[in-house]
């Protein structure tokens, strides 16, 4: 049964935080995202589990369309030189639909919910697949994980070293963050793409911070958006956001915090 999140959910370091309102507020279709105190989002948790060091997340999220998104969510440590979405798609070579990410990150015998099933031909078909069959991704979860001191500043999103035929496209930078800040693909809350797209926060200060993914479709109202459930991360976590490639979108992330941070959103543009 999906399960809507209201309050809080906590698994491990990380709480999902989010309000079941209704409509959102939002921001102006073209303007930037709401700060922190503004706009309540809701959206039913899929499947959340703990897969080595990381906290997995799969959440849907409905636009004004009456369309779905469902975002691959991942807390792990500052100091993690990779993650586990990482290291399956450099194990495949090639991007994944998230019914394969799941199959690749979820504990052995855990069934996928059927939006992630649901969701897969349309995937496939995106990513310019002849074929629906699903890509068999083995990676050992509990593998132990390279760490650096340096990885929170080196905080980025290129795939271009793990996907067949990819470059790093857009990004966007900004470090040394305290308060309420945002940041959208290449610096630019206008700036839509097709592409595979990353957005995150990596909490570099003793302590806790908020953060939530943020994306809008240019053919839902004019680009209207929509929020992910707030994230509140440990000190020296970092959590990411990733949503496959499809219709149109710009994407950004919004966070808050009294210490300091660093914020990163990326889109990786892949050959088919």
């Amino acid at each position: 049964m999906k399960k809507a999140i209201c309050g809080s959910l906590s698994v491990g370091a990380i709480s999902l935080l989010a309000a079941c309102s209704g409509a959102e507020p939002g921001a102006p279709a073209q303007g930037e995202p709401s700060d922190v105190a503004e706009a309540n989002s809701a959206g039913r948790v899929l499947h959340e589990f703990q897969a080595g060091e990381e906290v997995v997340s799969f959440v849907e999220y409905e636009d004004e369309s009456g369309g779905s998104t469902v975002m691959l969510g991942e807390e792990y440590s500052a100091f993690a030189k990779s993650t586990l979405s990482d290291r399956a798609l450099e194990a495949a070579g090639e991007p994944l639909t998230m019914l394969e990410m799941f199959y690749a990150l979820a504990p052995e015998g855990e069934v996928p919910d059927a939006a992630l099933v649901e969701a897969h031909e349309a995937e496939t078909a995106e990513l310019g697949r002849v074929s629906d069959e699903v890509i068999n991704v083995g990676i050992d979860v509990t593998a132990p994980v390279e760490k650096s001191a340096a990885s929170c500043e080196a905080f980025i999103y290129d795939l271009s070293g793990q996907i067949a035929g990819s470059y790093y496209g857009s990004r966007g930078t900004m470090d040394n963050a305290s308060g309420s800040n945002y940041l959208c693909l290449y610096g630019m809350c206008s700036y839509y793409t097709t592409s595979y797209t990353r957005s995150g926060a990596c909490n570099e200060s003793n302590v806790t911070m908020s953060a939530r993914g943020v994306w809008g479709y240019q053919s839902v109202n004019n680009g209207a958006w929509v929020y992910s459930g707030w994230v509140s991360m440990a000190p020296y976590t970092a959590y990411r956001w990733s949503m496959q490639s499809g219709s149109a979108r710009r994407m950004a992330v919004v966070a808050y915090s009294s210490g300091t941070y660093r914020l990163r959103t990326g889109a990786v543009w892949i050959s088919h």
